[in-house]
């Protein structure tokens, strides 16, 4: 591995709320197997490898009906895709999905152009764009070899969203998501806005009912 592949990996995991695949091994790793066990084609592909990837966005912990973002790497080329994790539903594990968006930090397509198409997918594919999605994308899109070492966050993605956003600060914590706390901390109210967005678009999917949304809505927002 030469060093300016070494410099783009260190420069993708400074990204806050990012994690790489040693962070998630456990379940991600599980979610390929799982493809590799019943898929019937794609097996090969670089994309179902999970050896290749270098890093996932925090939010594949919480989306299961909608796709989270996550970059690979193969011949030198980073991509970034999107992954719907398997979800178990009446018994039955539906397989993996990952769609290749575009490739990124790379010398051969201008910032406008990446941005083009991370907006092309987010506009049809994607339910909810947080803040945490919108400091990652700027960081792959706006990144420059020449300045570009570790990941500036840029104070303009943070837009409030009515009382979602109160501490926006607190969700920038660089922690691997299967760490035990030794003490309480209060989720983050990104996180809370996370849950609350994917919980709606369950209801919304008529996979849970109005009156079960709201059962859980109360357990998300006054969690002890």
């Amino acid at each position: 591995m030469n060093n300016l592949i070494k410099k783009k990996i260190e420069y993708l995991l400074s990204i806050p709320e990012n994690f790489s695949k040693d962070d998630v091994i456990n379940p991600v790793e599980e979610w390929f197997n799982h493809f590799h066990k019943e898929a019937l084609w794609g097996k090969s592909k670089p994309k179902f490898q999970f050896e290749n990837y270098v890093c996932f966005h925090k939010n594949y912990q919480f989306k299961a009906f909608s796709k989270s973002y996550a970059v690979y790497l193969d011949d030198d080329k980073f991509f970034l895709v999107a992954v719907q994790k398997p979800v178990t539903m009446l018994m039955q594990t539906d397989k993996m999905e990952i769609e290749i968006i575009t490739e990124i930090l790379s010398d051969q397509y201008q910032p406008k152009e990446v941005n083009q198409k991370i907006n092309t997918f987010a506009k049809t594919r994607l339910k909810s764009n947080s803040v945490d999605e919108r400091i990652f994308l700027d960081a792959v899109v706006n990144y420059d070899p020449k300045k570009s070492k570790t990941y500036e966050v840029n104070e303009k993605l943070f837009k409030k969203e009515g009382n979602l956003l109160d501490e926006v600060a607190s969700s920038l914590k660089k922690l691997s998501p299967f760490d035990k706390l030794k003490k309480e901390e209060q989720e983050s109210t990104a996180d809370i806005a996370i849950k609350l967005r994917e919980l709606a678009s369950l209801r919304d999917d008529g996979i849970i009912t109005v009156q079960e949304f709201k059962k859980m809505k109360e357990g998300i927002l006054f969690k002890k």
